[in-house]
């Protein structure tokens, strides 16, 4: 509280001393000094967030008075968003009904496996905007934990993740990234009014890291399942990306109930050659698989074990370039994926499963038995 204090006698006296330079409404100012009291009725869950602006607005044009420089004013404004989360992280009562709602371990100092551990057992959501804002205030939000905690089985508050985030540290791009996964999380429960103001104001920059390759596989393919789910036509969107080899099989993956669409455009047909043998392999079965569940909704889980051996062998990386070098996970690619073929051949036996399981068979013959090389 001592700091707090100091920090509204600093205010006062700033705001005395500045009379004759500017005309703010006492009472604005009362009012905001307010938001940041014990006592006040005021916080981030219950204030709106044109009214955490006004405040924000007020106090920086007292503590940026005097400086002509626009970039000195905004830099006033981020650092004083920066204390104003601290300040109200601090100033949280622990009262017994806050320890109900509270993890006893903090969040920011687990590491993924506990964190883990933690989110997925929480019993409310609470204690999920609890670990949520402990990991904002700490810097340890990344877009691993910020998947657990979307997706865990309690129903979380968008807006207020959406409010909380900007106060992240946006080195490398760390908030934009991270904007993509509340993008698809508000695309699959149909926020179309997030949607919408999301993709008005970070889709530029989405491409814009997406074609310079700063996205990561996870984040790449959450954008292409952000952009179907929220009811975008991808075909008009896709002139819009760079691709290679890799990044078109990132958007396979992504969506493979679509792959028809993804085998006959332009750049699939024209550069074909660029995929590997594993790769040709994958799409075909793939295609085989999704023209299966017009007829058979029990391929689906089949399509599922498909795209976890191709994820988990991290198929979308090879280049033919390397096509004769074995790795650990191209041998574990053939093996998996001899077995589910295998399993599928037993309750059919249909031509063009026979003719893959065949290209299979082929690259297998052709992996003698050396040392494998770990990548």
């Amino acid at each position: 509280m001592s700091l707090l204090k100091s920090f509204i006698r600093l205010y006062s006296k700033s705001s005395k001393s500045a009379t004759t330079k500017s005309s703010f409404n006492k009472l604005k100012l009362e009012k905001a000094l307010n938001f940041l009291q014990n006592d006040s009725k005021f916080n981030f869950n219950t204030i709106t967030e044109d009214e955490k602006s006004n405040y924000v607005n007020d106090f920086t044009q007292i503590l940026s008075s005097g400086l002509e420089n626009k970039e000195q004013t905004s830099n006033v404004k981020h650092h004083f968003n920066q204390s104003l989360l601290g300040l109200n992280h601090l100033l949280q009562n622990n009262t017994s009904t806050t320890k109900k709602t509270t993890p006893l371990v903090k969040p920011s100092q687990c590491n993924f496996d506990e964190l883990s551990h933690l989110i997925k057992n929480v019993e409310n959501s609470d204690q999920l905007l609890h670990i949520f804002d402990d990991l904002v205030h700490n810097n340890s939000l990344n877009s691993r934990n910020l998947k657990l905690i979307l997706w865990n089985k309690n129903p979380i508050n968008l807006d207020h993740i959406l409010n909380k985030i900007e106060f992240i540290n946006n080195n490398n791009n760390q908030y934009d990234k991270l904007l993509i996964l509340v993008f698809l999380k508000a695309s699959s429960i149909k926020s179309y009014k997030i949607v919408n103001q999301l993709f008005k104001n970070y889709m530029d920059n989405w491409i814009n890291l997406r074609n310079n390759g700063e996205l990561s596989p996870f984040l790449e393919r959450a954008l292409y399942q952000s952009l179907k789910q929220s009811g975008l036509k991808l075909n008009d969107l896709l002139p819009m990306f760079e691709f290679t080899s890799t990044q078109y099989l990132l958007l396979i993956e992504s969506l493979p109930f679509d792959i028809k669409t993804w085998i006959t455009t332009n750049y699939y047909l024209e550069n074909s050659s660029n995929f590997t043998k594993n790769q040709h392999i994958f799409i075909k079965t793939l295609l085989f698989l999704v023209n299966k569940v017009k007829f058979n909704q029990n391929t689906k889980p089949l399509i599922t074990k498909l795209l976890k051996i191709s994820i988990s062998n991290k198929i979308h990386k090879e280049s033919v370039n390397d096509e004769q070098t074995l790795t650990i996970q191209k041998h574990r690619f053939h093996h998996d994926l001899t077995n589910l073929l295998q399993d599928l051949h037993n309750n059919n036996n249909d031509l063009e499963l026979l003719k893959i399981m065949e290209m299979l068979n082929e690259d297998n013959n052709e992996i003698q038995q050396p040392i494998l090389r770990f990548v």
